[in-house]
């Protein structure tokens, strides 16, 4: 059996690391998950940033060290202080501490319909429209129909870049990131699901939003359905 083994520290991590092709896990041929755990990080080349957050109610304030720290502070719902350029960090690591802390506590699928998702130009016609408008026009009213079809019929689409685990497309005025971050049994119903980042950000300006999906579905042509968003930056989810 074929492992492939990434890297990633859940507990001991430094938070000021910026994962690269990371994961308490290891992706067999089979596409089931194999519980692992390592004790290694990758280190910022780019200046360490202070990850403080504060309790906007109470006034308490906590510097983050870990994904540990990261999960206390977003239970309480405190808000990063920093910069909008450091906020994309501190966004991008605490989703990746979401997709450990699944990774870790995920169980072996028994069955499978995920194997035609792939980071691929195909990928869009899998993720579902909901995705589009929970991202970044969350008010807008739009019908059952368009939120359960597929995001390639939501809105027109252009692929950008295809990279090894990651794909690129442009829409009307953002750029959409989508990578598929693991596989396994997330839920606890024996069907492998998905965890899928979506980064959007607004073409020409800072503006930015990024989520992590659990997907899932029950036939191999179906849209895939949403089981859970994280953000870690926003708490109206």
């Amino acid at each position: 059996m074929k492992i492939t083994i990434l890297s990633f520290v859940l507990l001991g991590c430094s938070f000021n690391s910026i994962p690269m092709d990371f994961g308490i896990f290891a992706t067999t041929d089979n596409y089931k998950l194999v519980k692992v755990e390592l004790e290694v990080y990758i280190e910022s080349d780019t200046e360490e940033i202070d990850f403080t957050v504060e309790d906007l109610k109470t006034g308490e304030k906590k510097d983050l060290k870990s994904c540990v720290d990261f999960y206390d502070a977003h239970k309480k719902k405190m808000h990063f202080m920093g910069h909008n350029a450091d906020r994309k960090v501190y966004s991008y690591n605490g989703l990746m501490c979401f997709v450990a802390r699944e990774l870790y506590e995920g169980r072996l699928s028994k069955k499978s319909y995920l194997k035609k998702v792939q980071v691929d130009k195909n990928i869009m016609d899998y993720l579902p429209g909901a995705m589009m408008y929970d991202n970044y026009v969350s008010s807008t009213k739009v019908s059952d129909e368009v939120k359960n079809g597929s995001w390639a019929k939501a809105e027109k689409l252009k692929l950008i870049e295809k990279r090894e685990r990651e794909v690129i497309y442009e829409s009307y005025a953002m750029k959409h990131y989508i990578s598929v971050e693991g596989r396994g049994d997330f839920n606890g119903d024996g069907v492998e699901d998905a965890l899928i980042m979506v980064r959007n950000f607004y073409i020409g300006g800072s503006g930015f939003d990024e989520m992590l999906y659990v997907v899932t579905r029950h036939r191999d042509d179906e849209v895939l359905k949403i089981i859970k968003i994280y953000t870690a930056t926003r708490f109206d989810i």
